[in-house]
């Protein structure tokens, strides 16, 4: 969603997904009342309601005791607590939301570029500081590009968290070690 919103103000952007092809099944299939309106901004509501179901409750499942059923249903309650403009969820298959946002993006110019995998970032200086490094997950060629601003989301997230732990590791030692210079 940041690369459409980026891409719909004029931000180059370069939105890589290690994926290969277009998700199907999703993991994360229900959209947030806050998410609908997010949507609503971006003209995207209507699309999103007319392919999804509004849920209003939810029901909670529990492994049944020997002679009843495997899961038995031990309650139901309202769904959405927190006040919003739409009071329901809408299920939808997270593939096709990223269908729709992708589509959108492809209205500006812009699309994802799959089977690229994150490996590294470096702060390098210069007016394009940030030196990322990708892998293409289909030929393993590593290759770089550089950037004024990184940003991280699902996936991409683990593997940045560990290049920003390196980085504020080595620039806790480089402090460290000016610390001490100055102190002589």
């Amino acid at each position: 969603m940041l690369s459409l919103m980026l891409t719909r103000y004029g931000v180059s952007v370069l939105p890589v997904e290690k994926v290969t092809s277009m998700i199907i099944p999703g993991q994360a299939d229900g959209l947030q009342p806050r998410t609908l309106e997010v949507l609503r901004t971006l003209g995207l509501y209507e699309e999103i309601f007319s392919q999804g179901f509004p849920n209003y409750r939810i029901a909670f499942w529990n492994p049944g005791k020997p002679g009843e059923p495997r899961l038995v249903r031990t309650a139901v309650a309202d769904d959405v607590t927190v006040p919003s403009r739409y009071p329901h969820k809408i299920l939808l298959a997270a593939g096709r939301v990223v269908n729709i946002l992708e589509k959108q993006m492809n209205k500006y110019g812009n699309e994802v570029e799959r089977g690229l995998e994150f490996v590294s970032f470096e702060i390098v200086g210069g007016e394009f500081p940030v030196k990322v490094t990708l892998r293409d997950v289909v030929t393993g060629r590593n290759f770089s590009v550089f950037t004024k601003h990184l940003v991280g989301a699902d996936g991409f997230v683990g593997d940045f968290l560990i290049s920003m732990s390196k980085l504020l590791t080595s620039a806790r030692m480089f402090s460290e070690l000016i610390q001490k210079s100055e102190n002589r």
